[in-house]
């Protein structure tokens, strides 16, 4: 369960590198401040999309 749980919300992956941009980015600031750290589910594959 612990690895779907990591693949669903991509917990393997680095976010700083987003975050550095999104400092520079007007556009991006607010957005960043309101939900930083949220991770979107991930779907694996077109089976679990339908279900």
């Amino acid at each position: 369960m612990a690895r779907y749980v990591r693949e669903w919300f991509d917990l393997e992956s680095d976010l700083r590198p987003f975050y550095d941009l999104a400092k520079r980015e007007i556009l991006l600031q607010k957005a960043v401040r309101q939900f930083y750290g949220l991770r979107l589910i991930g779907i694996p594959n077109l089976f679990e999309a339908q279900c």
